[in-house]
């Protein structure tokens, strides 16, 4: 009975010692995004935006937790100058797509900002 418990407890402590590791490379690379002047928008396999550093926050008017979860042509690109009308630009035009994203984009007060 004590060696199961023992291993039990030495499991929970790997597992907390493992998502400690994580939560501080997160921070970490969070850190270099932020230190940064650049616009850093990380988007998931989906296209939908999960970073969002604080130069993007500046340019955008938006912060993370508005943003996260939804698709960046929707935030940032009217739907009249969206290239070709793709609901998901970054499949068929992604170099189309990133010019158009980062030479200006529409703030979270609806105003265009040129970020060129």
């Amino acid at each position: 009975l004590l060696k199961i418990v023992g291993g039990i407890l030495a499991d929970a402590l790997d597992r907390r010692r493992a998502e400690d590791a994580l939560r501080k490379e997160n921070d970490f690379t969070q850190a270099l995004l932020n230190a940064t002047g650049a616009l850093f928008i990380v988007l998931d396999a989906e296209g939908k935006i999960v970073r969002f550093n604080h130069a993007a926050e500046i340019v955008s008017g938006y912060v993370l937790d508005d943003v996260r979860g939804k698709m960046p042509w929707e935030l940032f690109i009217p739907r009249d100058e969206r290239v070709g009308g793709h609901q998901n630009p970054l499949v068929p035009n992604a170099s189309l797509f990133c010019e158009q994203i980062f030479t200006s984009c529409r703030t979270s007060q609806a105003a265009m900002r040129m970020t060129r």
